[in-house]
């Protein structure tokens, strides 16, 4: 209860700050409202797809909202959980199908993230050529790799299912060959035609949004080079953290990158408040909705997640 509202205090603490410094930044935020709520439903309908369409658009959104909203009151993406017991709940998708495709969305987030890293070092000056090399090479080998792994679980199946049946219990035996199964068709989902184009437009509608919020928030002018480097930086920052949803990793980050491209701090700090603010207002609306009228319960749903045992358990 303590660290809640601790993380409560901090957010209306970052709203009274922004909007008593930098007035500006409230319009960004205004700009991009609409913006980042599409965003959210593309996500939604691409987590739709990733399941065989079994979910729906708005009950995939809802899901993907709750977890992004309830990383703000739990370290790291554990509360990426909350999507299997949601989706379970609502549309009965198995758990094991739910986590597989949670797996399956993140390994293709981490491939649209590389691609815009590749494209971005070729326009960021790196001290030096070494530098770029290996940053250059680090981006094709963790791409490849990914590569791999999609191909290995689509091409060699049984491979892995061998592995799986030595495993020592029954019940995990049985919640990982599921899961297995689920994660194969995920990723068959995944590497289709519209899938492949919801990814881009998510990622790239998400870069949109950091060009379109820097265009009003009355700090320095920066190219759009830039811009993809503070995104990646921010990626960072909310992504590599313990923090609950990256609560001050993802400002510090964010305001360092600015200030070094010519914003004054505080102005830079306000920036980076309202690029965290057009991220959660969207989500938490739909979040809000998911709570207030169909009753989902945090609490609840959390310790179902820390005693889940197999994808049979009620939600």
């Amino acid at each position: 209860m303590t660290a809640r509202l601790i993380t409560v205090l901090l957010v209306v603490a970052m709203l009274a700050f922004s909007y008593w410094y930098s007035p500006r930044v409230w319009i960004s935020i205004t700009a991009c409202f609409i913006p980042a709520l599409l965003i959210a439903f593309a996500h939604g309908e691409r987590i739709n797809i990733l399941t065989g369409r079994k979910l729906g658009m708005l009950y995939a959104t809802k899901g993907n909202s709750l977890a992004l909203v309830g990383a703000f009151f739990v370290p790291g993406r554990l509360t990426e959980i909350l999507k299997p017991l949601y989706y379970h709940r609502t549309r009965q998708l198995p758990i094991s199908a739910g986590v597989s495709v949670v797996v399956v969305e993140r390994i293709f987030d981490i491939i649209a993230v590389i691609g815009i890293a590749f494209i971005a070092l070729n326009f960021v000056d790196l001290p030096s050529k070494a530098l770029s090399a290996s940053m250059t090479s680090l981006t094709i080998m963790l791409s490849l790799c990914l590569m791999v792994v999609i191909y290995i679980a689509l091409r060699f199946p049984a491979f892995i299912e061998k592995t799986i049946a030595r495993l020592p219990f029954e019940s995990l035996r049985q919640f990982t060959e599921s899961s297995f199964r689920a994660f194969r068709e995920g990723l068959a989902h995944g590497v289709r035609y519209w899938s492949i184009v919801l990814t881009m437009l998510v990622w790239a509608g998400s870069v949109g949004l950091y060009w379109l919020f820097l265009q009003f928030d009355g700090g320095a002018v920066l190219e759009l080079d830039q811009i993809l480097v503070v995104f990646l930086v921010a990626t960072l920052g909310i992504t590599i953290t313990l923090t609950p949803g990256g609560l001050g990793t993802f400002e510090a980050a964010v305001t360092l990158i600015l200030q070094h491209y010519g914003y004054p701090f505080e102005a830079a700090l306000a920036s980076a408040i309202g690029l965290r603010l057009v991220a959660f207002f969207p989500n938490a609306l739909i979040a809000g909705y998911v709570v207030l009228f169909e009753g989902f319960d945090f609490v609840k749903a959390r310790k179902q997640a820390e005693a889940l045992g197999d994808d049979r358990e009620p939600v």
